[in-house]
């Protein structure tokens, strides 16, 4: 856990304009899901993966969804 908590903050700039964030993969992977990846990654950076996880549950889904 602790190396995914490096992993999240090695990139401190606008998640969008990080390439380990925004890369080909994962906007392939956004669009297919029609999920927010950078509002993922944000939601993560504030408040932590276990409410992440805790809030996916909650919502019974596992990304947050693009408007």
């Amino acid at each position: 856990m602790e190396a995914n908590k490096e992993y999240i903050a090695a990139c401190s700039s606008d998640v969008k304009e990080c390439r380990i964030y925004s890369n080909f993969i994962g906007k392939v992977f956004s669009i297919l899901f029609k999920s927010d990846r950078p509002a993922c990654i944000s939601y993560i950076r504030e408040h932590g993966e276990q409410a992440f996880a805790e809030e996916m549950t909650r919502r019974k889904c596992q990304t947050i969804k693009r408007k």
